[in-house]
């Protein structure tokens, strides 16, 4: 049987409910709408929003189980509706997980990624990367850069979040920038503000592979902050002797949120990233923003300008992907990449679980507990 016929049966990961397992599944290949494109998944990565949404620990509303999760995915095109144009069956393309109206005033003034029509993202509160075969509106896809392998191709998702985190700054040039968090975004966060023009690239983080990684990348010092006892303001001189003009967190703690503020100088541009998760909450002076006209901003997702950025930016070299990926899974072995992406001291950086596009569709049992 044709595997990509309307009706024919792909596996797919779920998540059927929070604090719940990883669980093989048979679902029905779905015919595409007139403006969708029907693509076969080739590799997803894990990221700790993933990590989150198998805990549970994902925020309120952000969330709608069951759920086959894959936010950040690379796919080929398998079949095109009847309406869309500039796909063809055997294209390489990335997904942007995060959908939109398209009409809204949020919309129509470039910020689709908090679009009134309200959240909803592939992995999360649609059908991710992790099931073989998806339907996705064609607006959705975007082009791999030539050269870009799929298996790479995932990290084009959260570098289209740090672009438009990246979009957010008034300036990088010749300025002092501190990164909090030395994971995916992190790491992608140093490379923007090294391309972007600063001056000065300091990263923080908690693992002594992730940080020499940045260092190979371009980041002028790092920081681990787990072996001192520096409060913030020890590290704000450190870094210069003001501190950072602009502070890029991606640590998705409460740590790395009070850390960031710590560098910051006076006057300095704070841009939050990362998801803590759960109920997480901080606990600080009211009047630190006041009295160090502290500029802070949260940035959730991505657009459609964000992801032409990134996608510029890798396509060019200039954003260098492929060294994030430090670990690969196939498919039938999902439960490992997500043992090893949630170990707290692994050290890892990207984690991806790739799909064969080119083999006959896995034999996993539906049903099976992977993790």
């Amino acid at each position: 049987m044709d595997a990509h016929a309307p009706g024919s049966m792909v596996r797919a990961i779920r998540i059927d409910r929070p604090g719940g397992t990883l669980r093989v599944m048979e679902q029905v290949v779905p015919d595409v709408g007139h403006d969708e494109v029907l693509v076969r998944s080739a590799a997803v990565g894990i990221c700790g929003s993933d990590i989150d949404l198998l805990t549970g620990e994902r925020p309120e509303g952000f969330a709608t189980y069951p759920v086959v999760p894959g936010h950040e995915w690379s796919a080929v095109v398998a079949r095109v509706g009847s309406d869309v144009r500039g796909w063809s069956v055997g294209d390489p393309v990335a997904v942007a997980a995060l959908t939109s109206c398209g009409v809204c005033n949020q919309c129509r003034d470039q910020r689709s990624n908090v679009c009134d029509a309200g959240y909803s993202e592939f992995g999360f509160t649609r059908p991710g990367g992790l099931a073989e075969d998806v339907a996705v509106p064609a607006e959705q896809l975007h082009a791999v850069p030539t050269g870009l392998p799929l298996d790479v191709a995932p990290l084009l998702e959260p570098a289209a979040v740090v672009m438009l985190a990246a979009r957010a700054v008034s300036r990088f040039q010749g300025r002092t920038v501190c990164v909090v968090g030395d994971g995916a975004l992190g790491q992608l966060a140093a490379q923007v503000a090294r391309v972007s023009g600063a001056g000065h690239v300091a990263v923080f983080g908690t693992h002594r592979s992730r940080l020499a990684l940045a260092k190979l990348l371009g980041a002028d010092e790092t920081y681990d902050v787990t072996s001192s006892d520096r409060a913030a303001g020890d590290y704000r001189q450190s870094v210069s002797a003001r501190g950072a003009d602009v502070v890029l967190e991606a640590g998705g703690s409460v740590s790395a949120v009070e850390l960031a503020l710590g560098v910051a100088a006076r006057g300095s541009q704070v841009v939050l990233t990362g998801v803590a998760g759960g109920k997480a909450a901080l606990t600080m002076s009211s009047d630190l923003f006041v009295v160090r006209s502290l500029t802070v901003s949260g940035i959730v997702g991505s657009t459609p300008a964000s992801w032409v950025d990134a996608i510029t930016l890798a396509g060019t070299g200039q954003l260098q992907l492929a060294p994030l990926v430090t670990h690969r899974f196939a498919f039938h072995d999902a439960a490992s990449a997500y043992d090893l992406a949630r170990a707290a001291d692994s050290g890892t950086v990207k984690v991806v679980i790739t799909h064969d596009t080119s083999a006959p569709l896995n034999s996993l049992a539906d049903g099976a507990e992977v993790a």
